[in-house]
């Protein structure tokens, strides 16, 4: 009796992507008996730039990459999640039972606006809606937002109109000017004692579902034009001085200009990819936006979402668009959610038990060297893979996991005693992580096609393709564009553990709900309350923190060396992370908490209110955890202009046994750095297995 061979399938890099691909490959009944999977990955935890780790030194403090959150149309990543719950199915006496305990919703945004260099608060609330993200996926038809653009601004209009024209009447001029509006539309719209504005934006609701039916585009870019110069007679007196008008202005002429590039650049048949050729800000001043929305805060929030900085990077001008509108006027449930706990608890952990237990084999501490291109029967394939086994385990398997109060996570260091060479490790704070580590490898491994595998699941970061892909890129023309036009940066992030919550530290606004701030000063312009994270470490009560700050940004020009390739100084790099924070806290975290402030002496910050008791001085930031992110497979993919076309898709990227996935392959819903993404990209590798 005869059975069919199993085909092997090796998947390179534990990040998100590569988890999910495993993870729909193993969902698809009877795949055990035509796959076998291993899983090869460098250092000890998994999750790539969504691992995090415990500190087992610090009271298991969470620590992260940077900042993690999940919107409200992340459908595809809350159905996996969803799923991923249900199946492990934990009894509810245990920690983050269910997907609902896992995730809270986060509706409360703030906004730091820049006014002739000075930062004031924009608070922003969305409202909650009955949907439940992961219910439906699908990709919204784009004709469907114009009118909710103009929803949005009608009701913002009403609810901000007597705050920024009080008593105002219609003056003759403005019936005249309602009356020439009139005159270019079919169809009158009965007066119900709305002024110009309020009539106008009428007019435009009721006119823009017509525009793919016999309205003409131009008479509708007529009166929207029309309303943008009666609007800025308007304002334009009070933009300096009446914040609420001038926010009217900004929120009225982004919109605005976002529908008339839609409908001018007709997005709406060829698609949101048309315009990546485009960065955004570029694309918005070509339809007309004034200078004041395109550096204003909405718009540089946009940026911040994807490390864009304010003048750093160009951000594909489809992708930004798609990106916010899918964020603002999609959601479901909330507009964001927060995790209960770290990233690699509550994601990576449920994958990896799942994995495990439907017997995927993961080899931790398997670093991958090189992939080795050739021809196999005259095809473009893969011929061989170098790894390097970093450590050499004392039992077969690695076990990962340590328990925190009933929740199983990743550490944030090896566990060193399941490792012949832990002690060594330990005693010279080897990292397993670091690309440029001078650790050498226990054991060259080469895989080859045909006896070691049949295909690969690529899913390392595009930072790492020059370090392991250097034959790739010799000789393919598609990969060497890629790796060239898609760009990565270097991120800062940092973590403070507070005595005072937001009302002790005078956060403006401590009576609502926890926020998420943006648009702030580089390199930290973001800043989220994490508060919510405290029960899941394990602070003595002597010690317990009443507020958590996750801050991150773009890191600024000039950090680490110009040549990838180059060994940078992570010695130095981390000194000038560390003054980059003692600067951000002493100059201006006190426009954020006025009371961490000592008044009359320098260093400005209270550093008393940290956590740690043998905090000395300003520049002695032990009690801040601080991440530059500078390896090559945690720089931030970034999606610059032009560079979308250049994304390869997960199957035809030019090598008959590659599949590829990540962030920065070719993606059908969102071509950017975010979770959606990285799962979707995870579905798209799955398939060519399917």
């Amino acid at each position: 009796m005869t059975t069919d061979k199993k085909e092997k399938i090796i998947v390179l890099g534990g990040g998100l992507s590569s988890l999910v691909t495993a993870y729909e490959i193993t969902s698809q009944p009877g795949w055990e008996k035509k796959y076998d999977i291993t899983l090869y990955h460098m250092g000890w935890r998994l999750g790539g730039k969504g691992a995090s780790g415990r500190n087992q030194n610090v009271y298991n403090r969470i620590e992260e990459h940077g900042l993690h959150i999940w919107f409200g149309f992340y459908d595809n990543a809350f159905r996996l999640i969803r799923k991923c719950y249900e199946e492990i199915n934990k009894p509810l006496t245990l920690p983050l039972a269910t997907w609902e305990e896992a995730f809270k919703p986060a509706n409360f945004f703030v906004l730091e606006e820049n006014v002739n260099g000075s930062y004031q608060p924009w608070p922003i609330e969305f409202p909650m809606n009955d949907e439940i993200p992961g219910d439906e996926v699908g990709i919204p038809d784009p004709k469907t937002f114009p009118s909710l653009i103009l929803n949005f601004v009608s009701d913002y209009y009403r609810e901000n109109k007597e705050n920024i024209f009080p008593d105002d009447g219609n003056g003759e001029n403005e019936h005249n000017i309602w009356n020439q509006i009139l005159e270019w539309i079919e169809d009158t719209i009965e007066d119900i004692g709305l002024d110009l504005i309020g009539k106008t934006i009428l007019v435009l609701k009721n006119l823009v579902d017509q525009l793919s039916s016999d309205f003409p585009h131009d008479k509708f870019i007529k009166i929207l034009d029309l309303f943008m110069e009666t609007l800025w007679k308007k304002v334009e007196k009070k933009i300096e001085s009446d914040t609420e008008a001038r926010r009217l202005w900004i929120l009225a002429d982004f919109c605005l200009t976002n529908i008339r590039g839609m409908i001018e650049d007709k997005v709406f048949e060829n698609g949101f990819e048309s315009i990546d050729d485009y960065d955004y800000r570029e694309w918005l001043r070509h339809h007309g936006a004034s200078e004041l929305t395109i550096n204003s805060a909405p718009v540089q929030a946009i940026y911040g979402l994807v490390f864009g900085g304010v003048n750093q990077y160009t951000f594909a001008a489809g992708t930004a668009l798609k990106g916010a509108l899918r964020m603002t006027f999609t959601y479901k449930g909330a507009v964001a959610y927060r995790m209960q706990a770290g990233m690699g608890d509550t994601i990576m952990t449920p994958l990896y038990e799942i994995l495990k237990k439907r017997g995927v084999k993961i080899q931790f501490f398997h670093r991958v060297r090189e992939l080795v291109p050739g021809k196999i029967n005259g095809t473009e394939s893969i011929q061989s893979v170098r790894i390097g086994r970093q450590v050499t385990l004392k039992n077969k398997d690695y076990s990962p996991l340590i328990d925190v109060k009933g929740l199983g996570c990743w550490p944030s260091e090896p566990l060193y005693d399941q490792i012949v060479e832990g002690n060594i490790l330990k005693k010279e704070n080897v990292d397993l992580e670091n690309y440029w580590s001078d650790w050498k490898d226990k054991e060259e491994i080469i895989l080859e096609a045909g006896k070691d595998y049949d295909r690969i699941v690529f899913g390392i970061s595009i930072g790492a393709i020059p370090f392991v892909c250097p034959k790739i890129l010799e000789t393919n023309a598609q990969w060497k564009q890629m790796t060239e036009s898609i760009e990565t940066c270097l991120t800062d992030a940092f973590q403070l553990w507070m005595y005072p919550d937001t009302a002790g530290l005078g956060w403006k606004y401590w009576k609502n709900e926890a926020p998420i701030l943006g648009s702030y000063v580089e390199p930290f312009d973001t800043w989220c309350d994490m508060s919510d994270l405290i029960i899941r470490e394990s602070w003595p009560d002597s010690m317990t923190p009443n507020h958590i700050a996750y801050f991150c940004g773009p890191s600024p020009p000039g950090t680490g060396p110009n040549n990838p390739f180059a060994k940078p100084d992570l010695t130095a790099e981390m000194k000038k992370l560390r003054e980059r924070v003692a600067h951000f806290l002493n100059k201006d975290s006190a426009a954020l908490w006025p009371a961490t402030t000592i008044h009359g002496v320098k260093p400005g910050f209270n550093w008393n209110l940290l956590l740690n008791p043998d905090q000395k001085s300003e520049t002695t930031t032990d009690s801040i955890f601080v991440r530059l992110n500078i390896q090559p497979t945690e720089r931030y993919v970034l999606s610059a202009k032009g560079s979308t076309k250049y994304r390869l898709p997960a199957g035809a990227n030019g090598y008959s046994n590659l599949v590829i996935t990540g962030d920065w392959i070719q993606n059908p819903i969102l071509n950017a750095g975010c979770v959606e993404s990285t799962v979707v990209s995870g579905i798209e590798a799955a398939k060519c297995f399917l």
